[in-house]
């Protein structure tokens, strides 16, 4: 029973104090009888490194926004280490929430001051935000890097939206890369014969994600690019019916797991070989860190 009352008294404590029942002794028995005082328990940092290890638990799931949430409304602590370990927690929780939802420049902004304990992290950030050959490839990586998070979350819907959408980047990366074509206003002299294209409203052609990878079966410098988009062609047919039956897109039902694992296979099969090796003209030469599901601290 006392042990349950300590363990209350520890969770909850507001209006609640703990104090410990000292004296002289002769023995390691109990104290002489009539020297016993009560005195206040220091109990501040046991408090704390509960509190503590509940908030930052989300980051297991890469729940960052609510680990942040979570600490904000924890109680201070009044150790001097534990102070800066919970101002750490709650910046590296505010920054890893910053970069999940693609604010790159704030997490940049927010990691900095933890660059210690986060450095390679703040490496893969310079790329992503520093204009150059680097950077789109960066940002196609960060986002298959995302898609993943989403789906260890449970999250299949979302992780197929952002997954259609790095196809599609891809593609558009690809082609003016290597054939200086805007999907978005292709020229007439720059669709091949044996193409039929769409025109939007001011008559110039575009082409959706089927359409580019195609062009760039026919039009790609790059033979992993050309092998990939001419022998792709059925599977990524199966994937984006999948995905046009989502809620996010043009149906009603959403993704089972089962669904999403199809995804995944041919991501990291097919599709996360051919980027990689279109990146490395630019000197990338491996995906960027996922992101951390614990926190660092340095205290």
């Amino acid at each position: 029973m006392t042990a349950a009352l300590l363990l209350a008294g520890l969770e909850y404590e507001e209006n609640v104090s703990l104090t410990i029942v000292v004296g002289q002794r002769t023995n390691l028995t109990q104290v002489t009888d009539g020297t016993e005082i009560c005195l206040p328990a220091k109990v501040d940092r046991i408090r704390f490194v509960h509190k503590f290890k509940v908030a930052i638990a989300p980051w297991a799931h890469f729940g960052y926004a609510e680990a942040g949430l979570a600490l904000e409304s924890m109680p201070q602590p009044t150790d001097m280490a534990d102070r800066q370990k919970y101002l750490d927690a709650i910046s590296a929780s505010r920054a890893f929430s910053a970069w999940d939802r693609f604010e790159h420049d704030t997490a940049y902004r927010l990691l900095q001051p933890l660059g210690g304990m986060y450095g390679k992290f703040l490496k893969a950030l310079n790329f992503i935000i520093r204009e150059g050959e680097k950077q789109t490839p960066s940002r196609l990586l960060d986002l298959y890097q995302n898609i993943f998070r989403r789906a260890e979350a449970k999250r299949f819907d979302d992780a197929v939206a952002r997954a259609y959408r790095l196809v599609e980047w891809t593609a558009q990366w690809l082609l003016k890369r290597d054939a200086g074509i805007d999907t978005g206003d292709i020229p007439a002299d720059r669709v091949p014969a044996n193409f039929e294209l769409r025109t939007n409203e001011k008559g110039r052609f575009y082409a959706g994600l089927r359409d580019a990878w195609q062009l760039l079966g026919e039009l790609s410098q790059s033979e992993s690019v050309r092998s990939f988009a001419q022998g792709q062609q059925q599977k990524l047919l199966t994937l984006l019916s999948i995905r046009n039956n989502s809620i996010l897109a043009h149906g009603f039902t959403p993704i089972s797991e089962s669904q999403w694992q199809q995804w995944d296979d041919w991501l990291t099969q097919f599709f996360l070989p051919m980027l990689l090796e279109e990146c490395k003209a630019t000197g990338i030469v491996q995906l960027p860190p996922q992101l951390p599901s614990a926190f660092t601290s340095s205290q």
